[in-house]
């Protein structure tokens, strides 16, 4: 690189610590054509400042457009009318390039060989909860050329899920089992869930910075579809919790949507996404925190429900708010909870692990915190049927809101010692309890029509004909349904 003589002899403008910083810049060419460019340098401006301390007074690196170092000025010196990048700004920028290249030394160990690239994105759809740590942080080596891509995947396979779930609801109308020739279409229903997951919280890695870009009505499409609803519409924990993630992160550029979708939050979906989603960004972001808690604490929409069903929506709302509302009076005070829900896990799980294993833990307390904050994250757990579980995650949130997406993930090398995989009978419970879902209300026990279904006693226990109680209920539930899945297809 040709050396720019005028702006070296001016470094003496600067002290020892700035002239690290600037020395740092002035030899790092790819870096500063990244925060050139990610910027936004106005249009017609020629140079610009980049301000090493306070934005007013300096001290300021001149260089021009196109990533060349023009002088240095010293603190009180004035910059003129020159478009400035702030500290704050160049900070954030550089962050996010050490992140990157951090991401590209991991994808390059993780792909290595001809063909690496390939299998890890068809790692992404086959491994479920089994991807592991390292190679989530390889395919967010790509994430800033593919996160429309990742967007766009995580939609397409919500409806593709949609279809999928319709095909098998039909084999499980009379029988809790299905039969041997749907467990193909079984397995890739499981992948597909987890699937959405991944590609939620991989879209989301920069936050709001990709979508600005966006022409306005696919701009505006982004608000009128909440993020995070082809992962939480799916009813399993894990892909849930990081569709959510993917929503914090945005932040304020959805808290309007979300506010929006709690006033017409009426299913258990709706009101999960609403609650967790608003509770994450006031988490995530102290700022928004005063606005989301006024939301929260205001009453939710009559439930499409009966009495027990608005009674238990309202639960999760208080039990999310309470969380919230703690969790900002002391960050730490909820973490206690969610390691010892993962200890517990990982204990439960010792017994899959390789004789001689490190992870054959017997006691709680050898269970590390890192393992233990994400083992929660990547078990096969539906809320849809077990709403308790929905209450775990309120124990998952605090950690969840504030933590980068990679920490979600379990570490290669616990994986590798785990003699785990997918079983059919894994995504029974959660097919079951979305058949189920459309029948009953919370906190009954599931039971189908005998003889006649219309004209047959209620299955909730009503001792009235079924056409005359629960039917209007199911109607109005599957079209409810039906409207939010139809929302998951309005791709921005």
């Amino acid at each position: 690189m040709e050396h720019a003589h005028h702006f070296l002899t001016r470094l003496d403008r600067l002290s020892n610590p700035h002239v690290e910083l600037a020395l740092s810049l002035y030899r790092d060419h790819e870096l500063m054509k990244f925060i050139l460019d990610s910027a936004k340098v106005p249009d017609g401006a020629e140079r610009i400042a980049i301000s090493l301390a306070d934005s007013k007074r300096g001290p300021f690196l001149v260089i021009t457009r196109d990533g060349k170092f023009v002088t240095c000025l010293g603190d009180g010196m004035s910059k003129g009318a020159l478009p400035i990048i702030t500290r704050e700004k160049l900070d954030g920028i550089s962050q996010r390039v050490e992140v990157l290249r951090g991401r590209m030394e991991v994808a390059r160990k993780v792909t290595g060989e001809r063909g690496g690239v390939g299998r890890l994105f068809r790692r992404l759809y086959e491994a479920g909860p089994r991807l592991s740590r390292q190679e989530f942080i390889a395919a967010a080596a790509w994430q800033p050329m593919l996160v429309m891509d990742y967007l766009k995947w995580m939609l397409d396979t919500a409806a593709d899920v949609k279809e999928g779930r319709a095909i098998l609801m039909r084999q499980l109308r009379r029988t809790d089992k299905l039969n041997a020739r749907f467990a193909e279409a079984a397995r890739d229903y499981y992948n597909s869930l987890w699937f959405i997951g991944h590609t939620a919280a991989l879209a989301a890695l920069d936050g709001k910075v990709p979508f600005e870009e966006l022409p306005v009505k696919a701009y505006e499409a982004m608000h009128r579809l909440p993020y995070a609803w082809s992962a939480v519409r799916q009813g399993m924990v894990g892909p849930a919790l990081r569709g959510i993630w993917g929503a914090a992160r945005m932040g304020k550029m959805l808290l309007q949507t979300y506010k929006k979708l709690y006033g017409e939050a009426t299913t258990l979906y709706r009101v999960v996404e609403a609650t967790y989603s608003l509770a994450a960004i006031g988490l995530r972001h102290s700022r928004l925190a005063a606005e989301v808690e006024k939301t929260l604490t205001s009453p939710l929409p009559p439930s499409v429900g009966d009495e027990t069903y608005q009674k238990c929506l309202d639960v999760i709302a208080k039990e999310v708010t309470l969380t919230f509302r703690t969790t900002r009076l002391k960050r730490d005070i909820m973490l206690p909870v969610h390691l010892k829900l993962g200890r517990t896990i990982a204990v439960q799980l010792a017994s899959y692990a390789k004789p001689g294993s490190p992870f054959k833990f017997t006691r709680k307390e050898d269970v590390p915190d890192d393992l233990a904050y994400a083992l929660p994250f990547n078990i096969s757990q539906e809320f849809a049927g077990e709403w308790k579980n929905v209450f775990y995650m309120s124990f998952m949130l605090p950690w969840l809101a504030t933590v980068e997406a990679e920490r979600l993930y379990l570490p290669a090398e616990y994986l590798s010692e785990m003699h785990c995989s997918y079983e059919s009978q894994e995504i029974m419970p959660l097919l079951l309890a979305l058949r189920d879902y459309e029948y009953k209300s919370p906190g009954q026990t599931r039971s189908t029509p005998k003889g006649s279904a219309r004209n047959a006693p209620c299955p909730c226990g009503s001792g009235v004909k079924y056409k005359r109680c629960c039917v209007g209920k199911k109607e109005t539930t599957e079209k409810n349904d039906q409207d939010d899945d139809d929302a998951v297809v309005a791709t921005p």
